[in-house]
């Protein structure tokens, strides 16, 4: 496309190798622990590297596979990075409110949080519970800032839930509630309104308290200031 077009004509003005991920052979599959921590996981092995990806996603295997071409670059330079450090540090990194599972005696049932604050990101997160997460009744709480493309985030991410909460972050940008739910129009998801995210998690526990299954799953989005006042929130 137009953008690898421009990159590979810098990269060629520099006389740098063009690499691309997309061309190298690697084995992928889903990791085959059956626990919840375990959701949408993925272990990748390429040229001897056997690496359980903490972080979750399809997606993640990329950028994996990404960081692994680096450090094959850097030790051609003459660095020497063990393919034992890449799993370990594949296997061990964190990056808090992309996909991260929490589960809490504060809780009424495991939290999936993700960011998801514009239309890619929630296309995102929608392929995750597309790919891994239909066993769950979804319980969704979103709130968002209100210059977002919050109608097309919207039509994206809500029908994946059985019920919607929104919420209002503490930011002067933030999206009432309310105007949220006038660019919703459907007939397949409840949706209520709520001021704050103690009132969002309580609601979240009413409506999970009245669902017959015992597989539910509160997806949290749309912000990462809402992500932030929920960590803080679980955390104090």
């Amino acid at each position: 496309d137009e953008a690898m077009q421009a990159i590979a004509a810098r990269a060629a003005e520099l006389n740098a190798p063009l690499i691309s991920v997309a061309d190298q052979p690697s084995a992928i599959e889903a990791d085959n622990n059956h626990d919840l921590q375990s959701l949408g996981r993925y272990r990748l092995r390429y040229q001897g590297c056997n690496a359980h990806l903490n972080l979750r996603g399809r997606h993640q295997t990329t950028n994996a596979m990404t960081a692994i071409r680096i450090v094959e670059q850097l030790n051609q330079a003459g660095w020497k990075i063990e393919k034992t450090a890449i799993e370990k540090g594949l296997s061990s990194i964190e990056w808090p409110a992309r996909l991260q599972l929490i589960q809490s005696q504060m809780l009424p049932a495991p939290l999936l949080l993700d960011g998801a604050h514009n239309p890619a990101g929630a296309q995102v997160l929608w392929d995750f519970l597309n790919d891994h997460c239909q066993e769950f009744s979804i319980t969704m709480i979103f709130g968002a800032m209100q210059d977002k493309a919050l109608t097309e985030i919207a039509e994206i991410l809500f029908p994946a839930a059985r019920q919607v909460i929104l919420t209002k972050v503490k930011n002067a940008r933030a999206a009432a509630p309310e105007k949220i739910a006038e660019l919703i129009g459907n007939d397949q998801f409840t949706v209520v309104c709520t001021d704050s995210i103690a009132e969002a998690l309580a609601e979240a526990a009413r409506g999970i308290e009245t669902t017959a299954t015992a597989s539910n799953l509160i997806v949290a989005c749309g912000s990462l200031y809402l992500a932030g006042e929920l960590l803080s929130y679980l955390t104090t």
